[in-house]
C-alpha cells in the first residue's frame, strides 16, 4: 500500500494492520496455551521498515513496528514458560511482494506525485534486487535452532547495520539518509 498519509483510506490501513499485526497476534494467542507446558519458539516477522520509516508506506512501517514491540513485550511475559520470542526483521527481499503493492492513483495523490513516484520506484528496486528468499529462510531456520535466540534479529549484514545505525545516529541524520534513499 503506497499512499500519502493524508489520502489513506481507513479500510486499507485497517486491512494492513489486520494482516500484519492482528493476524500474528491471534495466531500467537492460539498457540501460547499449548506452548506453556512444553516451551517453544515464536518468531514474528516484522521488517527493517518498522525501525526506519518508509515514506508513503507509513502504515506498513507502523504495523511492522507494532510487531516488534509485541515481540519485546511477549519475550518478558513468556520467558517463565520457556517460550522464546523473536522479532525477525528482513529488509527488501526478491519476491513478488512488489507486484502486489496497492499504489493510489495519481488523481488522488496529485500534490505528492513527484516524491511518491520516486519513493515507490526506489522501494520497488530495493525489493526486486533485495536479499534472496533463501537467505531469509536460512536466518529464520537459525533462529529456530538457536539456544538463546535474540529478542530482535535483522536479516543480513546490511539490514543489521542499518538497524544499529538508526538507533545510534541522531534522528535527523537517520531521516535525512532515509529521505535520500527514497528520493533518488
Amino acid at each position: 500500500m503506497a499512499e500519502p498519509i493524508e489520502y489513506a483510506k481507513e479500510s486499507d490501513y485497517r486491512y494492513l494492520f489486520d494482516v500484519n499485526f492482528f493476524g500474528a497476534l491471534k495466531a500467537m494467542q492460539a498457540a501460547i496455551p499449548f506452548m506453556k507446558t512444553r516451551g517453544g519458539r515464536i518468531i514474528l516477522v516484522g521488517s527493517i521498515g518498522g525501525n526506519v520509516p518508509i515514506m508513503f508506506d507509513a502504515f506498513y512501517s507502523s504495523s511492522k513496528a507494532a510487531l516488534e514491540m509485541l515481540a519485546r513485550a511477549a519475550y518478558s511475559e513468556l520467558k517463565p514458560y520457556n517460550i522464546k520470542v523473536t522479532a525477525f526483521l528482513p529488509g527488501g527481499t526478491a519476491t513478488g511482494f512488489t507486484l502486489k503493492r496497492k499504489v493510489y492513483s495519481p488523481d488522488e495523490t496529485k500534490s505528492y506525485a513527484q516524491n511518491m513516484n520516486k519513493a515507490v520506484a526506489a522501494l520497488a528496486d530495493m525489493e526486486q534486487h533485495g536479499m534472496s528468499p533463501a537467505v531469509v529462510a536460512e536466518d529464520i531456520y537459525s533462529l529456530i535452532l538457536a539456544d538463546k535466540p535474540p529478542v530482535v534479529k535483522a536479516s543480513g549484514f546490511k539490514n543489521s547495520t542499518y538497524r544499529v545505525m538508526s538507533h545510534i545516529m541522531p534522528e535527523k541524520v537517520t531521516l535525512y539518509l532515509n529521505d535520500r534513499a527514497f528520493r533518488q
